[in-house]
């Protein structure tokens, strides 16, 4: 489609709605788009340069908000069902009774949901800015508080669907085809937290243990694994990252390894030294077999610039490392804080994060499971900072903290439907194993976790 879209709005979050409206138009219809803002408009139209029918929606969530400062608009619960295509799917925002989620017009058509505010609301978190429920021991908003936990579409991505019910209807009202850009993949992504079990190993800690289980023959095991690890540093379970590799080269894929660089917090912050050996080493061959290398954030860097550029520097700077190619942050624990967090990745130059997953519960956060650019909430201006939403993490359904542990047919069983959910979509399916997930320890069956992640990385 040749022909430019050209979109009239109400006059208000200029920056908010031209950001997400290029995202809509530009980025998923890759179609070229003209804004225009009028003072008198009370609602929102979509018409097509040289076509006299238009598209109306509802301007709800825009016409309430007013910058994070003041109270945030949120969705009424329970929420309205409506039959978008051949979905039956909740409204965020919008108006009307009817049933359906449109009706046409002599103009064209009427669309009863608000669109370009419940993608804006959804995509940048909005329901965290300012939370009203407690949040949980990492100072994370719990996704069983979430609107989109509540109200049952945690596990499909409402967004990308709410843009395909858009597609029809341009399609219906203009007889032209149209297409979303199809971009479904997978991708897995591995967190180096803990990459050694037995290499690092305190002498001091080993003679600890052999007191506490009062027996000598406990801590001459733990001293022999130790020297083994450390003349053989593949020898030990969690410094597995060339098994990784393998794996998953076996089925035509690149892995993207986020390594912790530095941390202010004894408690959850590994320690660890990615610029010494056998670091260092291991460093060089994901980087020569063309793997991606990017920053772990520390435990405390989501909301501490200094913190989080000191890790960055000390990454980019090991010699071994093209810097230009250390592009990539995921927050440990996930901790993400939607005012302050994208701010700081884009003021270091960060190009791309990885974060936005609930650790408690796998599924579609920000309601998408494609790429966006981040938006500075606060300072109300666009970033150039993207987000890839991760849609799986092992620990949500190995940790008895969360959901885990769960068999690996269910773990499977969910991969599949999370998979197919992108895949309807076209959207990525991005997931995150940790390397002590391969190995064969702490109650793991090396072999099993092996032939789940391979299966599911032929699933694509």
């Amino acid at each position: 489609m040749a022909n430019q879209i050209i979109i009239r709005v109400p006059d208000s979050c200029r920056e908010e709605r031209r950001h997400i409206l290029k995202w809509i138009f530009e980025e998923r219809f890759q179609l070229k788009m003209d804004i225009e803002f009028e003072k008198d408009r009370c609602q929102c139209s979509i018409s097509l340069e040289g076509q006299v029918q238009s598209i109306l929606l509802p301007d709800v969530f825009f016409g309430m908000y007013s910058g994070v400062e003041e109270q945030i608009p949120m969705p009424i619960s329970p929420l309205k069902r409506v039959e978008l295509g051949s979905r039956l799917l909740p409204v965020l925002f919008g108006h009307g009774d009817s049933e359906k989620g449109y009706s046409p017009s002599e103009e064209g058509a009427v669309i009863s949901v608000d669109i370009f505010g419940s993608a804006f609301w959804l995509l940048f978190r909005l329901e965290e800015v300012s939370p009203v429920v407690p949040l949980d021991r990492h100072s994370r908003f719990p996704f069983a508080d979430s609107v989109a936990y509540r109200e049952n579409f945690l596990n499909y991505p409402l967004i990308d669907h709410y843009l395909i019910f858009l597609q029809k209807v341009m399609e219906q009202v203009w007889s032209r085809p149209l297409a979303l850009r199809d971009s479904y993949r997978v991708t897995v992504s591995h967190d180096i937290d803990r990459p050694y079990l037995y290499h690092h190993l305190n002498p001091a800690k080993i003679i600890a243990k052999g007191i506490r289980a009062k027996s000598y023959s406990t801590a001459r095991q733990l001293w022999g694994k130790r020297n083994r690890a450390r003349v053989k540093p593949t020898s030990d379970p969690f410094f597995c990252m060339d098994k990784i590799m393998d794996l998953s080269e076996s089925e035509g894929m690149k892995s993207a390894f986020y390594i912790l660089a530095g941390g202010a917090n004894r408690k959850f912050d590994p320690c660890y030294h990615p610029d010494q050996q056998p670091f260092l080493d291991l460093l060089r061959r994901i980087e020569s077999r063309g793997h991606a290398i990017g920053l772990h954030g520390s435990y405390e860097t989501g909301r501490n610039r200094e913190l989080l550029l000191a890790e960055f520097t000390r990454l980019k700077r090991i010699p071994c490392l093209n810097s230009e190619e250390v592009k990539k942050t995921r927050q440990h624990y996930l901790r993400w804080h939607p005012l302050e967090t994208p701010r700081i990745h884009e003021e270091l130059g960060i190009e791309e994060d990885a974060s936005l997953c609930f650790a408690g519960h796998s599924g579609f956060r920000c309601g998408t499971c494609h790429s966006f650019a981040m938006f500075d909430l606060f300072r109300r201006e666009p970033l150039k900072l993207r987000q890839q939403p991760l849609i799986f993490m092992d620990t949500t359904v190995l940790s008895p903290i969360y959901r885990g542990p769960l068999s690996n047919e269910k773990i499977f069983q969910l991969c599949s439907s999370l998979s197919e959910n992108c895949k309807e979509v076209g959207g990525v399916f991005s997931m995150l194993w940790h390397n002590t997930f391969f190995a064969d320890i702490l109650g793991n069956n090396a072999l099993e976790n092996h032939e789940l992640y391979t299966h599911l990385l032929r699933a694509k």
